[in-house]
């Protein structure tokens, strides 16, 4: 990554990531308020992964052991499939842009 205001190369560090649960962080080198947008391609592969992995696996350990089972297991699933995925894409396909601060109407 590469910040619009410092012009400074930075990688997106797992408290980086953790750090911003809404894509809102700060550049590590001058602080600007940062905010990561998507590449077009990022929702439409999230959603696949999560519909060719973890929409079979929840459904078949809904069928055979019911709905606790089957929500606990997607759940975990797409914490071990997903949430990897969607660092590593952040990481290489995230474009940081200088995030507007929104003033109050006095």
């Amino acid at each position: 990554m590469k910040c619009p205001h410092c012009n400074e190369k930075f990688e997106l560090s797992l408290a980086l990531y953790f750090g911003a649960p809404f894509g809102c962080f700060e550049c590590p080198h001058c602080q600007a308020p940062l905010k990561g947008k998507h590449r077009l391609f990022y929702w439409p592969t999230i959603l696949l992964v999560i519909i060719a992995t973890v929409g079979p696996v929840t459904y078949y350990c809904y069928e055979r052991f019911g709905f606790t089972v089957g929500m606990i297991s997607g759940v975990l699933l797409a914490l071990i499939v997903v949430l990897p995925l969607d660092i590593v894409m952040e990481r290489k396909f995230s474009i940081p842009q200088m995030r507007q601060n929104k003033k109050s109407d006095e």
